[in-house]
């Protein structure tokens, strides 16, 4: 029995190279590569190299297995799937260049190397193709990284700069505080601001106070949202718009020119004076921000 498709999940082939897909459980098999190394996009050469390194730290099979393998019969691996063997190999990595994951975001794969090893847990297991996967992936030596890192590399460069050409231009237009590097989102820069834990409760009910109860209470009945959820939000929000991560005259619409990608907060809580709203200054004006801002830490 097929599994019932997620429309928020699985890949996305660009429309030039949209073609028939010619090995069995082709589409599933590149869907649980891309989630079992956090990869979003194989649109730049850094990504796909950092796509096989992880895939090369992830399957539990010696590193020389894949040069081994190449240099007997062409193929860097072979993934066995319930409809026979699909080979994965210099032409069908050309193939895949330009895929993305529905709904991917702005980068290309999440937190270096070293990062992905530390924070996986194996929580992903492919159910397209058998394989074992390491356990023991916080254990790597460097030198063993450096070494998957370089065999990923050795595959890569066997690859024509053409293939990337139209897939590999940055987000140039993404308003930041420092320049961001879009192949990877590095988890060290995240910024993921607690209001209820960064400030006291004397802080945060003065806040309250100044904003006043009418606007903590949503004029939408369709948000459901708690007057303390909303209250965490809109503090947020001030905090981003203090410390430079919001441009408080950017469009509401155009978030990617408006909010630094390291910079999080969600809007269902505020979505009705998000609607009435053009900018963040709208924003910053309707809950009285000037008057409290300066309560809130430099970040």
């Amino acid at each position: 029995m097929e599994e019932e498709e997620n429309e928020f999940e699985g890949i996305v082939f660009p429309a030039e190279k949209s073609r028939n897909i010619l090995q069995p459980l082709e589409e599933k098999v590149v869907t649980d590569l891309m989630y079992l190394t956090e990869t979003y996009k194989l649109n730049t050469r850094v990504a796909l190299n950092e796509f096989l390194t992880r895939i090369f730290l992830k399957f539990n099979l010696p590193l020389h297995h894949f040069v081994d393998n190449y240099f007997r019969n062409g193929n860097i691996l072979e993934l066995n799937t319930r409809k026979g063997a699909l080979y994965l190999n210099i032409p069908l990595l050309e193939q895949w260049i330009g895929i993305e994951r529905k709904y991917p975001g702005d980068f290309s794969f999440i937190g270096r190397t070293t990062e992905f090893l530390m924070e996986n847990e194996c929580k992903f297991t492919p159910s397209s193709f058998n394989v074992v996967l390491r356990s023991d992936l916080k254990n790597l030596t460097e030198r063993s990284i450096k070494d998957v890192e370089t065999v990923a590399q050795f595959f890569t460069d066997m690859i024509d700069d053409t293939h990337f050409l139209n897939y590999s231009t940055g987000n140039i237009i993404q308003y930041s505080r420092e320049p961001v590097d879009y192949n990877c989102f590095e988890l060290k820069r995240a910024v993921m601001f607690d209001p209820m834990k960064a400030i006291d409760r004397r802080t945060v009910q003065r806040i309250r106070l100044i904003i006043g109860p009418e606007k903590l209470v949503p004029k939408d009945e369709l948000i459901e949202s708690s007057e303390e959820d909303r209250l965490i939000e809109i503090i947020r929000i001030g905090f981003g718009i203090k410390n430079g991560y919001i441009d408080p005259r950017g469009q509401l619409y155009g978030y990617n020119k408006s909010v630094d990608p390291y910079f999080f907060f969600m809007m269902s809580p505020v979505m009705d004076v998000f609607l009435r709203s053009k900018t963040f200054m709208d924003l910053y004006h309707h809950w009285s921000m000037c008057d409290w801002m300066d309560l809130l830490p430099e970040g």
